[in-house]
Order: C-alpha cells, then structure tokens, then sequence
C-alpha cells in the first residue's frame, strides 16, 4: 500500500503552519481580481482538503476565516 502524499506549509511570519495528508483536491486557478489582491499576483493557485486531512501546527493555530465572495469561503 502507497504512504499518503503529505503537504506542509504556512504563512511567511511563521505562525500559521499546517500539515495536510493528501491527495489534494480540485486543483484549480484564478485570476479574479479578488484572487489578484489576495495574492498580489496576477494568478492565483488552489487545492482544496477536507478538515479532517488538515492539522493546524504552528503557534497561531487555526487562522480566523474571511468570505471574500458567495464562491469562496
């Protein structure tokens, strides 16, 4: 049997940090202008993971969410 493909990431200051246990999902991008000033650049890449394949590593903890639009959450 395959280990499950494993992610790690966060935020440049350090505080937020997380380990998701793939696989991905949806993998998509774009290039919205809601994206744009997310992101500060022109395109903007996404994957998406349930809850129970995410844990919330770093000092901050889970970060606080922001519906930016009725698509996104």
């Amino acid at each position: 049997m395959a280990k499950p493909k494993i992610y790690e990431g966060g935020c440049l200051c350090g505080n937020i940090r997380f380990v998701a246990t793939g696989p991905a999902l949806k993998p998509h991008t774009c290039s919205c202008r809601q994206c744009q000033r997310h992101s500060g650049s022109l395109t903007q890449m996404w994957v998406e993971f349930s809850q129970d394949q995410v844990e919330w590593t770093g000092t901050g903890g889970k970060p606080a969410t922001w519906r930016s639009s009725e698509w996104s959450s």
